[in-house]
């Protein structure tokens, strides 16, 4: 029981604070800006939902091997970044365009 709700409730946290800190929609600047490199003509946009996925996996292969969190911490921190990562790919059309040429 403890590591659902510790999943419900951060993937819940997780998704809800995505969708006050970032855009309101593709193209559309939110709370925190985006990270968007350019290199003559291309850019590289990291996306959120890119970086919630790197830390979900510096969680499980570095943090739960080396730290002893509990079951319903652990869990909640997995959740929220999954609820990232969801929101990310699911409410933006660009949402797999990391990186792009610049139209001159």
């Amino acid at each position: 029981m403890q590591t659902f709700a510790g999943f419900f409730t951060g993937s819940s946290v997780g998704y809800f604070l995505a969708n006050i800190f970032a855009g309101a929609g593709t193209g559309q600047q939110g709370i925190i800006n985006s990270l968007i490199f350019t290199f003559g003509d291309w850019q590289l946009h990291l996306h959120h939902w890119l970086f919630s996925l790197f830390f979900l996996a510096i969680l499980f292969l570095f943090v739960k091997r080396k730290y002893q969190w509990p079951t319903i911490v652990f869990t909640f921190v997995a959740g929220f970044f999954i609820g990232l990562a969801v929101q990310g790919v699911t409410r933006y059309d660009d949402w797999y365009q990391v990186l792009y040429k610049i139209n001159i």
